[in-house]
């Protein structure tokens, strides 16, 4: 009986560490994941368009402060498309 006991007190200790060891796996998978995710989503624009999105969309947030921020993502996304020609 003490054997057993002795047996389940130290596999506690070592269920422990194997679910610690798994999150962290787990942690770090999903950290991975989502920044492949991230630069394959900004892989597809250059960096003009980028910069020119960023100081268009903060321009028009500037100038019209009443108007949500959505429309001058909008308005950026539109000029920055015609400024590619798409």
């Amino acid at each position: 009986m003490k054997r057993v006991k002795e047996f389940v007190l130290k596999s506690k200790k070592i269920y422990a560490i194997l679910g610690a060891g798994m999150i962290m796996c787990l942690c770090v998978l999903t950290a991975n994941i989502s920044y492949g995710m991230g630069q394959e989503q900004a892989a597809g624009y250059s960096a003009e368009y980028l910069n020119r999105y960023a100081t268009i969309s903060l321009a028009y947030a500037d100038s019209f402060p009443n108007e949500p921020y959505e429309n001058a993502l909008a308005y950026a996304e539109k000029d920055c498309n015609i400024a590619v020609g798409k």
